[in-house]
């Protein structure tokens, strides 16, 4: 009763016998829209700057060495380096009639920030990525928030918390990877919300309808007893094959579910809390979303697709990259086997033997460039790379990653802050910084800078609506004796799912206290997202002309924060004393 009470106030679709889902206009209209709109806005000078930034020097270089088929060592799991690694980013030209170049002289690997591609190489096709990962996460947001039982007017709130977010949008101008862990969350969550709407929905559906029969005088007793058999018949089969269809929609949630939290895992840990969410809401329920936990062996289903989409993504890095690169160092001789080294190839850990010259040679004067004859190497024996090698590479490869993330001194970066900083938006991340200096008489002295930041307005309203809710939960707790019933009726259920909201904000921030303790502000926006959740969420239980004006007048503050700080996003030239009026505070 109380999920309904929700989904009828959110205004969701309800379909007889069936599940409460979004309508069409929330997917073909708002959802769509509000893409269109995010690649129209994000889309604006997106070939500036023209030179390598930040960690884009990382995510070219990944995915170059991944065509030479070359493995690198990262801390971070191989998921974003696959997808930059498939895109087409080009090819030098060669001399007329001769072949096309190949080995290293075939890729662009920048070696170091600030450095301007050669004209072949695309990089606007790696931000394109991006940029089409930023567009999803902003409709994603919106149909996720009115999955979660909120209006059609806070969710667009909500969506409007990452639309009109500078840091949102430089995540999604740039070939950074974390907007990825952030979609794949996202998806997580939608699937999760639909798991939840199936199964409680199912319910009315599961009760035997009423029998259509009645009884008319003067028909014998004997019809009467054959209609109502006939109609007892049609009614079981029909509650069977409703059953069926409910329960297969059940595990095609939870499989989806499954999946897009595995990939979330492989793209960054921090987004873990997918595959939490999914695992609680299984194995303990979600009132008032999901009111029992669900069986065993839906559990188990979706540990098992956690654990294999997650494992999926490190052997096909392992099967892309057999030949030895600068993560060479960091593995044991057992991992080192399985790659075909620079002097010859494959050394079989038990003959020690290497692969024929005639096999593979290299360029003496370009040792990174190696030549294989394809044949001849496709008959070698490859027992080395077998399933155990596999399985060893992969659990060696995470051992690897949780040694560096522990011996790591973090904090040490200049674009590093500490996990509390992230929350108050103490301090950004300066991406690109150019002086422009004309001649005398020719202008005044410009500066083009590109500076990651949270939007301040939308900091504030998150904090103060978060601890409005908290002081909420507070006086629930204390005074739920003296409450009236009706009022405990109308508030528990957006209490229980903003606790639940809540929850995945401190999750998603969970590896960052414990672990890391500081980062850049770049990986604060998956666990922000939460917090822009509760948000709208905290706006929606107020009465209807009240919430419609506070989200309108949120929605232009923020948009009016976006536009004051949109030089540091599209990376235009101010002069120094415009710059310094848009440090709104003193560690920005």
């Amino acid at each position: 009763a109380a999920a309904l009470r929700m989904e009828r106030r959110a205004g969701l679709r309800h379909v007889r016998g069936g599940v409460a889902m979004l309508a069409w206009a929330d997917v073909f209209v708002f959802a769509a829209a509000l893409a269109v709109i995010t690649v129209g806005m994000r889309g604006v000078r997106l070939a500036e700057p023209g030179y390598v930034v930040y960690d884009e020097v990382h995510a070219i270089s990944f995915a170059s060495r991944l065509k030479l088929r070359s493995f690198e060592f990262d801390v971070h799991p191989p998921l974003p380096r696959l997808v930059y690694g498939a895109l087409p980013l080009g090819s030098p030209p060669s001399e007329p009639g001769a072949p096309p170049l190949e080995g290293s002289a075939s890729v662009y690997v920048p070696s170091k920030v600030g450095e301007y591609p050669p004209e072949w190489f695309s990089l606007l096709a790696l931000r394109s990525v991006n940029l089409a990962a930023g567009a999803a996460s902003v409709a994603l947001s919106y149909l996720i928030a009115r999955l979660l039982g909120i209006s059609r007017v806070s969710s667009v709130l909500a969506a409007a918390c990452l639309l009109l977010d500078p840091m949102h949008a430089i995540l999604s101008r740039l070939a950074l990877p974390d907007i990825f862990a952030l979609v794949f969350l996202q998806l997580a969550y939608l699937a999760v919300l639909a798991m939840c709407r199936v199964v409680e929905r199912s319910k009315g559906s599961r009760l035997p309808a009423k029998s259509g029969a009645t009884k008319t005088r003067g028909a014998a007793p004997r019809y009467e007893a054959n209609a109502d058999v006939a109609a007892s018949s049609d009614t079981i089969s029909v509650s069977r094959l409703q059953s069926l269809r409910t329960g297969v929609l059940v595990l095609s949630c939870i499989a989806l579910a499954a999946v897009f939290s595995g990939l979330a895992l492989a793209t960054r840990w921090a987004a873990y809390s997918g595959a939490l969410m999914l695992l609680v809401a299984l194995s303990f329920g979600i009132w008032p979303l999901l009111s029992r936990p669900m069986r065993l062996f839906d559990i188990v289903f979706a540990l098992a697709i956690i654990t294999a989409t997650y494992s999926a993504v490190f052997v096909t890095y392992l099967a892309l990259s057999d030949r030895s690169g600068s993560g060479n160092a960091f593995v044991s001789q057992r991992f080192k086997d399985g790659l075909l080294d620079e002097l010859g190839g494959f050394q079989n850990s038990t003959a020690s033997e290497k692969v024929p010259q005639e096999v593979c040679t290299i360029d003496t004067a370009d040792r990174s460039k190696l030549e294989c004859n394809s044949a001849a190497l496709a008959a070698l024996p490859r027992n080395v790379r077998d399933f155990h090698w596999f399985f060893d590479a992969v659990a060696e490869y995470n051992q690897l990653i949780i040694r560096y993330a522990q011996e790591q001194e973090r904090g040490t970066q200049f674009w590093d802050s500490t996990w509390y900083q992230w929350i108050v938006d103490w301090r950004g991340v300066l991406m690109a910084r150019e002086e422009n200096n004309p001649p005398p008489g020719r202008g005044a002295a410009t500066q083009t800078i590109l500076y990651a930041i949270l939007n301040p307005v939308m900091i504030a309203l998150v904090i103060f609506f978060g601890l409005v809710f908290a002081a909420v939960v507070c006086i629930l707790l204390r005074y739920r004796s003296s409450l009236h019933p009706a009022v405990l009726q109308s508030v528990q259920p957006r209490v229980a799912v903003g606790i639940f909201v809540a929850s995945g904000f401190w999750a998603t921030l969970l590896p960052t206290l414990v672990l890391y303790k500081a980062g850049p502000l770049t990986q604060y926006v998956p666990a922000l997202f939460f917090a822009q959740l509760l948000f709208a969420l905290v706006i929606d239980l107020l009465p209807a002309r009240s919430r419609d004006v506070a989200c309108v007048l949120s929605i232009v503050a923020m948009a009016a924060a976006y536009a004051f700080l949109a030089p540091w996003v599209y990376y235009t030239p101010l002069t120094a004393a415009e710059h310094q009026l848009r440090r709104i505070l003193p560690k920005w």
